[in-house]
């Protein structure tokens, strides 16, 4: 039997997280599949890098190919691919929230949709976070291949969030949206009862004049 040694045991651990990582990688890779986006192949791209890496860990070749760095560059990999599908997540949010925005710019919203202000706060982190990516060219064209870095990359917890709670919003903008014509047709219905009322006074008003006159 192989014995336990504690670098057995912290590479067990480490590839334990790689596999959460790579798991919620490909989450969003699926997301964006069922997405208008057209191809999104950076995220794939640093999978492979890190599958890459995963073999090397499994199968070294000398004792430059240490499991433990493979692990570790595996694992940066998958953080890669993660910021990639949030930043693809908020280009396609941050679209759908500017045409909204953009329907219904002379309507009150908050009313039909409370949250609208708290989807708004979190549009303006989206949108800094991509041109913040795309200052650093962390953004690639979509079409080109990245070079593979294997270093650690900014953590990606608080944007993932961001991108999750934003999407729940974007998801909700359709119903919104009928909600908020309801309301502008409701609102059409009495300008149009109300002009109507007064064009029927006023010719009241001139046709009494005429048979007073008329007398």
């Amino acid at each position: 039997m192989q014995s336990i040694t504690p670098e057995s045991k912290g590479t067990a651990a480490l590839a334990k997280i790689v596999r959460e990582e790579f798991a919620l990688a490909e989450k969003k890779i699926k997301r964006l599949d069922r997405l208008p986006i057209g191809l999104f192949v950076p995220p794939i791209n640093e999978l492979r890098y890190c599958a890459f890496h995963l073999l090397r860990a499994q199968a070294p070749k000398n004792q430059e190919e240490n499991p433990i760095d493979e692990l570790e560059k595996a694992k940066n990999h998958c953080h890669r691919a993660i910021h990639d599908c949030i930043e693809m997540e908020f280009i396609y949010n941050l679209n759908k929230i500017d045409v909204f925005c953009d329907d219904y710019k002379d309507t009150t919203i908050t009313d039909v949709f409370p949250e609208y202000v708290q989807m708004m706060q979190l549009a303006e982190k989206a949108r800094e976070y991509v041109i913040n990516r795309s200052k650093n060219s962390i953004s690639d064209d979509e079409n080109n291949l990245r070079e593979p870095i294997d270093g650690p990359c900014e953590p990606y917890e608080k944007y993932n969030e961001i991108s999750n709670k934003l999407t729940g919003y974007v998801d909700q903008l359709p119903i919104i949206r009928e909600d908020l014509n309801k309301k502008l047709n409701s609102a059409r219905r009495r300008t149009i009862f109300g002009i109507v009322s007064v064009a029927v006074a006023t010719v009241s008003a001139v046709f009494a004049v005429l048979v007073f006159w008329s007398c």
